[in-house]
């Protein structure tokens, strides 16, 4: 059975292909970055909430402070920014990988590898692991 190594080769992918990752500034604003393989800067953005008060970006992860329900909305802000974040830094793996089953479904092929490669795209969209 032929079980194609990627999709990209046959499709006018139309966006920033991947591998992209998601980096963030250490020092202030601390800005998040998604950076293509190549270390383009396709995307920043600043943090969702911040203070001038922090020294470093541990601060930051901290949230050194920063107190009660304001420390929880923070918390809950900064967490879903980076989610997002390693959502589209993941993007161009998740769709290669749901093409490739497409068409490994359609076409009858062992599925296994394609799996594994869903997986481990899933699994960078969740900010599991990066590259």
């Amino acid at each position: 059975m032929n079980t194609p190594s990627t999709v990209a080769d046959t499709l006018d992918a139309g966006h920033t292909p991947g591998p992209l990752s998601v980096r963030q500034d250490d020092t202030w604003p601390y800005d998040f970055h998604i950076i293509t393989a190549d270390g383009t800067n396709i995307r920043t953005e600043t943090p969702a909430c911040w203070t001038s008060k922090w020294n470093g970006l541990d601060d930051m992860r901290d949230l050194r402070g920063v107190y009660g329900d304001e420390r929880d909305q923070w918390q809950a802000a900064l967490s879903r920014q980076r989610a997002d974040l390693y959502l589209h830094a993941a993007a161009p793996e998740l769709l290669d990988a749901l093409d490739n089953l497409v068409i490994g479904i359609g076409r009858g092929w062992d599925l296994a590898g394609m799996v594994n490669v869903a997986s481990a795209a899933i699994a960078k969209a969740r900010g599991e692991v990066q590259p």
